[in-house]
């Protein structure tokens, strides 16, 4: 399957939209469960781009077990 640049970066906003990150926060008690349910790899880069999402969009992490 070819993916034009275009495609990609429309795949991306949904991935890491609101409504998105906002489920996946509420069915993890981890970024690190996050990072699994995204399919990213588990890697500092990564771990930064979801707490930045969880903290841009004001979700509460206080469920959270771990800091992983």
């Amino acid at each position: 399957m070819t993916t034009t640049f275009g495609g990609f970066m429309k795949y991306c906003r949904k991935k890491y939209s609101k409504e998105n990150i906002e489920i996946l926060v509420k069915e993890s008690t981890s970024v690190r469960q996050i990072l699994i349910k995204l399919e990213l790899k588990e890697a500092g880069g990564n771990y930064s781009l979801i707490k930045r999402k969880i903290k841009e969009f004001g979700l509460n992490t206080s469920h959270f077990c771990s800091k992983g």
